[in-house]
């Protein structure tokens, strides 16, 4: 634990975990804000403009809402 906390090393390694979680955070995030625009009608394409996501990631939402 100490190397975690008194070392530039340690350090360097939290700010890395840290970052990746909240990178995951925000494309769950995202992803969930995708789902309810579509939910309520939006186009694919029009989500996934405004997502920044891939017309094939919002395909795959929809696919795995309407299943």
């Amino acid at each position: 634990m100490a190397f975690l906390k008194y070392s530039k090393d340690g350090e360097e390694k939290m700010t890395d975990v840290f970052e990746e979680y909240a990178q995951k955070r925000a494309m769950v995030a995202t992803r969930e804000a995708a789902r309810k625009l579509l939910h309520r009608g939006v186009s694919q394409e029009i989500v996934a403009d405004a997502m920044n996501l891939s017309l094939e990631e919002v395909r795959e939402l929809a696919e795995k809402q309407s299943a």
